[in-house]
């Protein structure tokens, strides 16, 4: 099992911070999963902002506010 978690940036509220939570290994729901969480942008309340969440098989979902 390996976690992962990276964050870069000079405060959590100060624009350019990304951060991301990605998670690979066994799974109680499934073998082999990998789970990737990310997100990039200026604030949670501000426009800009992009959420990612991946996991094995291809999928993606992107979620942006304006």
């Amino acid at each position: 099992m390996e976690l992962e978690l990276r964050w870069s940036g000079e405060d959590l509220f100060l624009f350019g911070m990304e951060l991301e939570l990605r998670w690979s290994g066994e799974d109680l729901f499934l073998f082999g999963m990998e789970l990737e969480l990310r997100w990039s942008g200026e604030d949670l309340f501000l426009f800009g902002m992009e959420l990612e969440l991946r996991w094995s098989g291809g999928r993606s979902h992107r979620f942006f506010t304006e």
